[in-house]
């Protein structure tokens, strides 16, 4: 139009901005210019409308023609473009050259190449997801795991196809120009299968990267094993992980009738936890260098039973005789350490075909004192079997069996008030004396301070749960108090007794 710097008479607010554009003088020109403000004060003035009005009319005019021009000039370039599109090419019938060919396989290898990256990429974190949170909760195997991961990567894959093929479009390429009688020869199409294959293969092990970035979340426990941590050390709260380096450091063994187990009259620094079968526990005689057998020659004194099997009766009448010392065989030098140094009273031979772990001492050892939930499981196992057939009239065994119990109790590195009321109750009906119960601490590297206070390494602990103990144990003071308060009130509220009447 003719007016440079209307817009201000409509937006106010545009005269504060820069003015977008230089306006230079084609040719000689004449032209009339007015201050906005003043210009802006006469068209505003009640006796100017007339004035407003043609400004106004004239803006709207020109207005009108811009408008018009710019729809003129976008149908002419859509005129254009639809005279280009329709333009009609020689059809080229001949054969497709190696470069058309070329383009062709690239262009069709993209989008499969984003389709396999994608599937396979998403169907690897999300099955991994789903094996680590779900797997244990429902006993989901691997595959389980990996097809519901597949299900929900070709789910999000519906989205993903219209993104992919948006974005191979966006990258400029073609399918080299080939005409539909090209694209229909036998070169073209075997070209395209090709390309398929590529472009997918490619982008499945493209997908595969989030394999170098997880760690795995879950242990597979072998299937021999599960039934030993179902049954003794998952009810203790074993982690899957630390039952597996338990299992690490464990030799299992399976062994026919008569092999000898144990060879007594010398140290047996291992310990050993009966799965499956029955061995029987011979007295060593003088002559400690004669080889085990079962030819009665020897003298039984116990016997030791399978821990998968339960305590299903023994077919043989020698066995039935005989006490059960349970599933655990040299158990016993884990509450006394120097029975390691000393030679095994007993030679322990296989009644029946046998299957049962083996762990070295040391190691075993180590494991239970760097996981509290293994050494609470295997103390526990132990505490049990022991109750069954120490005597309590012996005071050696009485304090072994009350050192067992100590440290299941002492397993988490803490006692509370509760655990400390039940140890008493044992300590009194079992006549263990204060002199033993501190010995047994001594041993456990516990002081009589640690025991009161209810831990001895308070760095295990947060300050919230030391400061919880320390509650509940004065809350416990306390309520005993007011207990012996309350029974002293009532004595003093009893009537006397009547005196007898003189005679």
């Amino acid at each position: 139009g003719s007016v440079v710097g209307g817009s201000a008479l409509v937006e106010p607010n545009v005269t504060s901005k820069a003015y977008p554009a230089d306006i230079i003088a084609a040719e000689p020109t004449e032209w009339l210019e007015w201050d906005y403000d003043d210009l802006q004060r006469i068209i505003d003035a009640p006796g100017w409308r007339a004035v407003q009005a043609s400004f106004y009319h004239l803006l709207y005019l020109e207005l009108l023609g811009t408008l018009d021009r710019d729809r003129a000039s976008r149908k002419t370039a859509e005129a254009q473009l639809d005279a280009t599109k329709t333009k009609v090419v020689p059809e080229n019938k001949g054969p497709p050259s190696t470069k058309q060919l070329a383009q062709l396989c690239l262009f069709v290898a993209v989008p499969f190449f984003g389709f396999g990256f994608a599937d396979n990429a998403i169907m690897i974190v999300c099955g991994d997801f789903i094996d680590a949170q779900f797997g244990v909760m429902f006993g989901l195997t691997t595959m389980a795991s990996a097809g519901l991961g597949n299900w929900l990567s070709d789910t999000i894959g519906l989205g993903l196809g219209d993104v992919i093929e948006r974005t191979a479009g966006k990258m400029g390429l073609s399918n080299g120009n080939l005409s539909p009688a090209q694209e229909r020869m036998q070169p073209a199409k075997l070209t395209t299968l090709a390309g398929k294959l590529i472009g997918i293969t490619l982008g499945c092990f493209a997908g595969m990267v989030p394999l170098l970035f997880l760690k795995p979340a879950k242990v597979e426990i072998p299937k021999e094993d599960l039934e030993v941590y179902e049954s003794t050390f998952m009810p203790y709260g074993v982690s899957t992980n630390a039952f597996v380096q338990l299992m690490k450091h464990a030799a299992r063994r399976r062994q026919a009738p008569g092999h000898v187990m144990v060879k007594g009259g010398v140290p047996f620094p291992k310990v050993i936890l009966l799965l499956r079968g029955e061995a029987i526990a011979i007295k060593v005689g003088e002559d400690a260098s004669e080889v085990p057998s079962l030819d009665g020659t020897g003298d039984p004194t116990h016997k030791y039973l399978g821990r998968l099997e339960g305590d299903e009766p023994s077919s043989s009448p020698v066995l039935r005789s005989l006490c059960s010392h349970g599933s655990v065989v040299n158990g016993t030098a884990i509450s006394n350490p120097a029975r390691v140094e000393q030679d095994y009273p007993s030679d322990v031979i296989a009644e029946s075909p046998v299957e049962y772990l083996e762990w070295e001492y040391k190691d075993l050892m180590e494991i239970m004192k760097e996981d509290a939930s293994i050494q609470a499981s295997i103390v526990s196992l132990l505490f049990h079997e022991m109750v069954s057939y120490v005597s309590t009239n012996n005071p050696a065994q009485r304090s072994r069996l009350y050192k067992v119990l100590m440290m299941a109790v002492l397993a988490d590195g803490k006692v509370d008030e509760s655990e400390r009321r039940l140890l008493n109750k044992y300590r009194e009906s079992h006549r263990i004396s204060e002199q033993e119960h501190l010995n047994v601490l001594e041993e456990l590297d516990w002081t009589e301070a640690g025991w009161r206070r209810g831990w001895m390494h308070p760095e295990n602990f947060s300050e919230q749960e030391i400061t919880e103990n320390h509650t509940f144990q004065e809350a416990a003071l306390e309520l005993e108090k007011v207990h012996l308060m309350l029974g002293q009130i009532l004595m003093n509220l009893r009537p006397d007794p009547p005196k007898p009447a003189v005679q």
